[in-house]
């Protein structure tokens, strides 16, 4: 008998620079984690130098925009913060051995 797995409470992922990745991860994948349970889907883009938040909630989603100079705390991750800049800094290097 197949087991049921729990959906993650926050689902995060970079975005890819090309259209169809930037449609999939912003408007399709919304909808598939919002479907499985998924309570915070954040949407880092380093290209854009933003993170963009879906709060999951019964009825409504609500969505925050955290710019590069900005930290994100979530009530889901007591005493976590995220500053925005370093993360993106990371991400910068990590992309660029990517392009070699």
């Amino acid at each position: 008998m197949p087991q049921e797995r729990e959906a993650p409470t926050i689902t995060v992922e970079f975005v890819s620079q090309d259209k169809r990745s930037r449609i999939r991860d912003y408007e399709t994948k919304r909808h598939e984690y919002r479907s499985i349970g998924v309570r915070e889907y954040w949407i880092i883009d380093r290209f854009d130098r933003t993170m963009t938040v879906h709060k999951f909630e019964r009825s409504k989603v609500d969505i925050e925009t955290v710019t590069a100079e900005q930290s994100y705390t979530t009530q889901l991750l007591p005493g976590f913060e995220l500053p925005l800049s370093k993360l993106l800094q990371l991400a910068d290097r990590w992309g660029d051995r990517g392009d070699e």
